[in-house]
């Protein structure tokens, strides 16, 4: 029947749709993925540039994406102390801090704000002594989006139930034109019709429809 035979390809055409949208953006960690874990000890010395530690979470390993949420824990000396400085910012259009604080020992969440920055951690050494960070930073990426997941059979089933509700019509899905039934729209050789077809038999069934008043007012005369 014309239209029942598109049902699939709508179908394979919203299936593309809906995996198309699970692809990850390059570098980006991949939602669902294992969380990576980060773990060490920086010394962080007398006066600049040996009492700062700056690099880029990249630097450190991580394949940042935005939503991920990292869990950040260090400590001073073993907890001991004395307190550094700690912060998260970003160099580009200037300067902006994401995370600051001073202490001895810290453990705190923080979740990647957007895709495009290249966020940095740094830790500074106040003292006029030599200090060891010891670290551990995990990085968990967002949960996987599980929308293609819902759209996807939705789409199929909807797209199969077309396709069955047109096998099942009434009358077979034959169609009345002037009185006439077209059957299921199959030529003489008992292929189905394509779409050419079916309108120029709609077209013949009509036109002697009409013909056949004209000749029955000719018999009369």
């Amino acid at each position: 029947m014309p239209g029942a035979g598109r049902a699939p390809s709508l179908a394979l055409a919203l299936a593309v749709c809906a995996l198309a949208a699970t692809v990850a953006p390059a570098n980006a960690h991949t939602p669902g993925a294992e969380p990576v874990v980060r773990e060490g000890t920086i010394l962080l010395g007398v006066g600049p540039p040996d009492n700062e530690f700056h690099v880029t979470f990249e630097q450190m390993g991580f394949p940042i994406g935005a939503g991920d949420t990292f869990e950040i824990g260090w400590a001073v000396n073993g907890g001991a102390g004395p307190e550094v400085n700690f912060e998260i910012h970003t160099h580009e259009k200037g300067w902006t801090r994401y995370y600051n604080a001073t202490a001895r020992a810290l453990s705190v969440t923080w979740v990647v704000p957007r895709a495009n920055g290249s966020f940095m951690v740094d830790w500074v050494n106040p003292w006029p002594v030599p200090v060891n960070v010891t670290y551990r930073f995990v990085d968990m990426a967002p949960p996987p989006d599980l929308t293609p997941l819902v759209v996807l059979p939705i789409a199929v089933g909807a797209a199969f139930g077309w396709f069955l509700w047109l096998r099942a019509a009434p009358d077979g899905g034959r169609q009345d034109v002037g009185g006439r039934h077209l059957g299921t729209a199959r030529g003489s050789s008992g292929r189905d019709l394509d779409d050419e077809d079916f309108t120029r038999a709609v077209l013949e069934a009509e036109a002697e429809q009409q013909a056949l008043p004209e000749r029955g007012n000719g018999g009369r005369e």
